[in-house]
């Protein structure tokens, strides 16, 4: 199949003003029968010597576009875009499954921040009520070893005494 359209370079086109007008008929007749699938046929041979130049470059042009065509036919038959579902304000893409909106991704992540602050809290309300336990303990290290209080709770949590 040739192609719909028609590329010729600008290389080709710097050589055109040094035709005469009856050499740049007979090139252009000789385009239009290799369009319709004819191989042209040229007396002049500066117009052949041109026309040398320009036939592979058509004929790749005509491979990549008939590749291009085959390529599209295959994913034809793939069916193309899936169908829409009913109308779903939390689905407006049509799609089937449901993709994450930017908006939603933003309220989870302080969804997970809230939680993570949550769980904060609770170790720390632990960490109150272990500290109020062992208290006398956890000053003798801090005393003893002259840190400060964070280091000395990290210091007998870590000790094999200790077990929760």
């Amino acid at each position: 199949m040739r192609t719909k359209n028609l590329l010729i370079y600008e290389s080709i086109w710097d050589m055109i003003p040094k035709l005469t007008d009856s050499q740049i008929a007979c090139l252009f007749r000789g385009i239009a029968d290799w369009r319709l699938g004819n191989t042209p046929v040229f007396d002049d041979p500066l117009v052949q010597g041109i026309w040398f130049g320009i036939e592979p470059n058509l004929n790749s042009l005509e491979e990549s576009y008939n590749k291009k065509v085959t390529a599209n036919k295959e994913n034809g038959k793939l069916g193309g875009r899936p169908k829409k579902t009913e109308h779903n304000p939390n689905n407006p893409s049509g799609f089937l499954e449901t993709q994450d909106n930017p908006n939603n991704l933003k309220e989870k992540e302080k969804e997970k921040e809230k939680e993570k602050e949550k769980e904060k809290e609770k170790d720390k309300d632990i960490d109150k009520e272990l500290y109020a336990k062992n208290k006398s303990s956890i000053h003798y290290i801090m005393d003893s070893m002259n840190c400060s209080l964070d280091e000395a709770m990290d210091i007998f949590y870590s000790t094999d005494e200790y077990h929760i």
